[in-house]
């Protein structure tokens, strides 16, 4: 962060939620570990300086005012547009944050899936519920606007088909970020409104949205759309042909490549995502229209996060301290 930092006039660091995962299959969290990780990340969060945090189903496995008094004590904005008290139905977080970077007005909101996981245990049982992520982002987009946003962002967790559903409903959100299904997208994707861009699983890439400003502060679009559309097609029709392939030739009885009833199993499955990706992207291409004049520009860039990039001295102490206080298991 502080290297990317470096290269431009400003940053706005995000986060979509979901960074206190634990995998209860492996081992249970001895006493006080869940509390201990979650400051390990808010400090983190806050030595790179991160302006806004979403919640996600996980972070709520805290009583929510207690995870709101670690935030406030490690100077960390949590944001949550659609989480709410079951009886006043106002938002218990700060439901969209504003903030100023080099002479632009961000506004950031956060949503949660309507149907989240452990919704009984993680919310019912604590008087909360989650309100309709449509509704929600309405109300939050209307008051950034009022307030001067000229960039919306939407931190989501919500579901991939949800994202579609709140763009078409909701015009306004320049970009979503982020969703439960964690995809690896290398490329802008135009939805009804605005665009989607996800970072795959947490801890192996950065996902770096450049901002270029317009003679129009308020309209957005995707840099070399077409070009992007373009490309994305020609991918998809590569990784599809390929997974093909493996199929074809692991049905032979000869063939070096033998695959488990599983892993065939996968491999149909990652067919059928990529084959209707594929269509998707190929019907917005053939429906591409070119960008509103003065729009400013967008463009995606994925970092993955490898040997190369340097651990950050301060966070790296904040991490192995907790690591030292609670090992995981060997092989976990």
């Amino acid at each position: 962060m502080k290297d990317r930092r470096g290269r431009f006039r400003g940053q706005l660091a995000v986060d979509t939620g979901g960074w206190l995962v634990s995998n209860p299959r492996f081992q249970s969290d001895k006493p006080g570990q869940t509390e201990a990780r979650a400051v390990a990340f808010l400090k983190s969060f806050r030595l790179m300086r991160y302006a806004a945090v979403n919640i996600g189903a996980h972070e709520m496995v805290l009583p929510h005012k207690r995870l709101k008094a670690l935030a406030r004590r490690h100077k960390v904005q949590l944001v949550s547009s659609n989480i709410v008290d079951r009886e006043t139905e106002k938002p218990i977080f700060q439901p969209a944050v504003l903030k100023t970077i080099s002479g632009v007005r961000f506004g950031v909101l956060g949503l949660i899936s309507e149907n989240p996981q452990n919704f009984g245990k993680l919310f019912a049982e604590k008087g909360l519920t989650v309100s309709s992520a449509v509704d929600a982002a309405r109300a939050a987009v209307k008051v950034l606007r009022r307030n001067g946003a000229q960039v919306i962002v939407c931190l989501s967790a919500l579901r991939r088909n949800e994202v579609d559903l709140v763009s078409e409903k909701v015009p306004g959100v320049d970009v979503f970020v982020g969703s439960s299904g964690m995809e690896l997208t290398l490329h802008l994707s135009r939805l009804s409104n605005g665009y989607f861009v996800d970072t795959y699983t947490k801890g192996k890439y950065v996902g770096e949205l450049l901002f270029e400003p317009g003679k129009e502060r308020s309209k957005w679009a995707a840099a070399d759309m077409r070009g992007s559309l373009t490309q994305q097609v020609t991918d998809l029709r590569l990784q599809v042909r390929g997974i093909q392939h493996q199929l074809k030739n692991a049905n032979q009885k000869d063939s070096p490549i033998q695959l488990t009833e599983q892993s065939r199993e996968v491999l149909q499955q990652q067919l059928v995502q990529r084959r209707a990706k594929l269509q998707r992207v190929t019907m917005e291409l053939e429906d591409f229209k070119e960008s509103p004049a003065g729009a400013g520009r967008m463009k995606m860039r994925m970092l993955p996060l490898n040997k190369e990039i340097k651990d950050e001295h301060k966070v790296l102490k904040a991490v192995d301290a907790y690591k030292a206080k609670y090992p995981t298991k060997p092989g976990h």
